[in-house]
């Protein structure tokens, strides 16, 4: 420790004797780091990609999501709920309706027509307001 201590010593005190700082990285050494770094991005961006598909999947396939099925779709794709979190969510939010609000509560009246209208003349404008003019006038329709 003495030596390295005095080494130093020496070096701030003769600066044309101390040894030379190490070399900037090569071109190649810079190229390599960015090839690494753009390497690592990608695997990043894939293993998050997994990630959230595993989290999506997770939550949209919880007992508790089957009967809630437009709130499990929100809380996984439109927050960033963990899977427990988002299964307590569920858990605690009322079912879903199976159906329209009246759906097995009313009969269906089973109507159909029975046949093809007949023609009316009550229909047709002109017919109607001949009948308007020959009531004002007071002539039976």
């Amino acid at each position: 420790m003495e030596t390295s201590l005095l080494a130093a010593v020496h070096a701030a005190a003769n600066p044309e004797t101390a040894p030379a700082a190490p070399p900037a990285p090569a071109m190649a050494s810079a190229q390599a780091i960015e090839a690494a770094r753009a390497e690592g991005h990608k695997a990043g961006l894939a293993a998050g990609a997994s990630a959230e598909r595993a989290r999506g999947k997770a939550i949209l396939g919880s007992d508790a999501a089957k009967s809630r099925r437009e709130l499990a779709e929100h809380l996984a794709f439109e927050t960033e709920l963990s899977v427990e979190a988002a299964a307590a969510i569920l858990v605690k939010a009322p079912e879903e309706a199976k159906g329209a609000r009246l759906d097995g509560r009313v009969p269906n009246p089973n109507i159909a027509p029975d046949a093809a209208p007949a023609a009316d003349k009550n229909n047709d404008p002109a017919e109607r307001l001949m009948g308007a003019l020959d009531r004002v006038a007071g002539k039976a329709a």
